[in-house]
């Protein structure tokens, strides 16, 4: 009896090798990987093999079975249930051209082949009042001002035409303009090769708090408190307020009571240079311009 039952034991732990090495199989499509399983299973054997990451050589000494006499041996190895070889076996099957199966290899898809990730186009934000380069710390948008016309250009992306310009602002040098979707949004002063000034009379360009161009003067003292006036070179006049925007930090603020209005403030001498006044009188004052400088500008 021990004699049948070591034979049938022998029997089943070849025909998983062989499946394991060659990828036989069985009638009806059948693995004999799987045929063997069964059989195991249901004959309550279990195949003893020694440890290992090595399946395959694993698998080539299963001749040993569990029984009296081989508790000893059955104690220094691993026990592989018939569920646990038909799985490991199965990586080792060929397909239906007898070519090994192999783990799937993970895809690694670059995005945009062959770009430049590092410029990438400048993306707006979206925000309800609709101001797309939002200035702060000597930076508006991707424009770091202080950067070179390349540098800029490279930072907006293709969306955004930069043309050269012979004259920018009386008082001022030459520069460039920045044009998107036929819109002039910067005027930009070039001096020694780097920007020092970017202007914009677009309400695309502004402040997180919504100071912008167009904004009526209004609104722009509800959000940042009382106003100063003075009248600078070429009669523009200035506006600075209480929480210190437009005062010294990197930002010049325009006034105008429309297209080519007077003064917004009241002067007592009149509106000569350098003349300065908190006296105003709004009614229907927009903010006209913005200008950012450069750090040190």
């Amino acid at each position: 009896m021990l004699l049948v039952s070591g034979l049938a034991s022998v029997f089943i732990a070849t025909a998983v090798v062989v499946v394991a090495s060659f990828g036989a199989t069985s009638g009806g499509g059948q693995s004999v990987v799987a045929h063997a399983a069964e059989v195991a299973r249901s004959s309550g054997q279990v195949v003893v093999a020694p440890e290992g990451p090595d399946v395959g050589s694993t698998l080539a000494d299963t001749d040993r079975t569990e029984g009296a006499d081989s508790t000893a041996e059955a104690e220094s190895g691993t026990e592989l249930e018939a569920e646990d070889i038909e799985r490991a076996a199965r990586k080792f099957e060929p397909d239906l051209l007898g070519r090994p199966v192999e783990p799937p290899i993970a895809k690694v898809v670059q995005p945009n082949p062959g770009a430049d990730l590092g410029d990438e186009p400048f993306v707006p934000p979206l925000r309800p009042d609709g101001i797309e380069f939002v200035y702060a710390d000597g930076q508006v948008g991707p424009i770091v001002l202080g950067s070179s016309i390349d540098e800029i250009a490279a930072a907006l992306g293709p969306d955004y035409d930069i043309t050269p310009e012979a004259s920018i602002r009386a008082g001022f040098g030459s520069g460039h303009s920045i044009t998107n979707d036929g819109e002039v949004l910067f005027w930009c002063i070039e001096e020694d090769g780097v920007i020092t000034v970017a202007m914009t009379t677009s309400p695309r360009v502004g402040l997180d708090s919504g100071l912008r161009s167009r904004l009526p003067l209004k609104r722009a003292i509800a959000v940042h408190g009382e106003p100063s006036f003075r009248i600078g070179p070429d009669s523009r006049e200035f506006v600075s307020f209480d929480d210190g925007a437009g005062d010294g930090d990197g930002l010049s603020v325009l006034v105008a009571i429309g297209r080519f209005g007077g003064p917004v403030g009241v002067y007592e001498a009149g509106p000569d240079i350098g003349s300065e006044t908190t006296v105003y009188e709004p009614g229907q004052a927009t903010v006209n311009e913005l200008w950012f400088w450069a750090p040190g500008r």
